[in-house]
């Protein structure tokens, strides 16, 4: 895990035989704390102080959050859904998670009432990480007024 950078991040794209975009996701390192990380650097940065609080009254040096592969922002076009685009996307982030970056964990959210992303990331063997059930909404989710998303974990 220590060769990936703190700001590591890449957004995979998948194109057709024309070039026509039909899939594309995201990997980043986020703290993996169940949290519903934000695309916007000033919110997660809010976040992080937040963690900097809990040790304000810590001598010597503060332990930065450990940061972990995430996937987001899983996206196929319609005309290209139930093909394995987004399974070969996951299963592309998850080794580049492991190989290049040498992380052993890869973490995502999942809207619980898409069933159909819930199946393919359980298929996958990504498993729900109870405890992070009922943290309440992330302030990502009450801005934006979307449901609560579900934290899911998978070895690799």
């Amino acid at each position: 895990a220590e060769a990936a950078e703190d700001s590591a991040s890449m957004v995979l794209v998948v194109t057709d035989g024309q070039g026509e975009i039909v899939g594309a996701a995201e990997l980043a390192l986020h703290v993996p704390d169940g949290q519903l990380p934000s695309n916007f650097p000033a919110l997660n940065a809010a976040v992080e102080k937040g963690f900097e609080k809990v040790f304000r009254g810590v001598r010597g040096p503060k332990p930065k959050p450990r940061r972990e592969p995430y996937i987001c922002n899983v996206a196929v076009s319609e005309s290209m859904r139930r093909q394995g685009v987004a399974r070969e996307l996951v299963r592309l982030m998850e080794q580049i998670a492991r190989h290049e970056w040498g992380f052993e964990n890869v973490y995502l959210h999942v809207d619980p009432l898409n069933v159909g992303a819930a199946a393919l990331y359980e298929g996958l063997g990504f498993e729900f990480q109870p405890e992070f059930d009922g943290r309440g909404p992330s302030l990502l989710e009450v801005v934006v007024g979307m449901p609560q998303m579900r934290f899911m974990r998978k070895r690799i």
